[in-house]
Formats: C-alpha cells, sequence, structure tokens
C-alpha cells in the first residue's frame, strides 16, 4: 500500500481486476477506468430468453438449420 495516493487519474491494471470482489456485478476495466454494471433482472433474462427461443424457432421454420445466440 503507497505511503500516498499518486497526483492525476489512477490507471487500473489487471492486476486491480482480479481483486475486485465476486458479488454477482459486472466490472470491467475500460481504459484504466473501473465500471460495474449489475446483474440483469430476472425479467430482462425471461424476456430475453424469450427472444432467444422466437429467433431459433423462426430461422428453422424458413429452413435456416443453424441459429447463433449471443
Amino acid at each position: 500500500m503507497p505511503d500516498r495516493i499518486p497526483p492525476g487519474p489512477i490507471k487500473l491494471t489487471y492486476e486491480d481486476y482480479v481483486d475486485l470482489p465476486d458479488d454477482g456485478k459486472r466490472y470491467e476495466i475500460l481504459d484504466g477506468e473501473l465500471e460495474v454494471s449489475p446483474a440483469p433482472a430476472p425479467r430482462h433474462q425471461g424476456v430475453s430468453r424469450n427472444c432467444s427461443s422466437f429467433c431459433k424457432v423462426t430461422s428453422r421454420s424458413v429452413g435456416l438449420e443453424r441459429s447463433t445466440t449471443l
């Protein structure tokens, strides 16, 4: 731990990233800055799953045997 905080903006690194808690939030370090996003709500996950299922069924019905889900 440093004796004092360095002047100017602090740039986070991968080492800082791996020390972040595993608490269900989505952590990213973008250009050295921490970005935090909450986990998707259950309703959002349900809508996403329904959209994926609809796309899968529709693509098969028009002859596209393979579909890709992100």
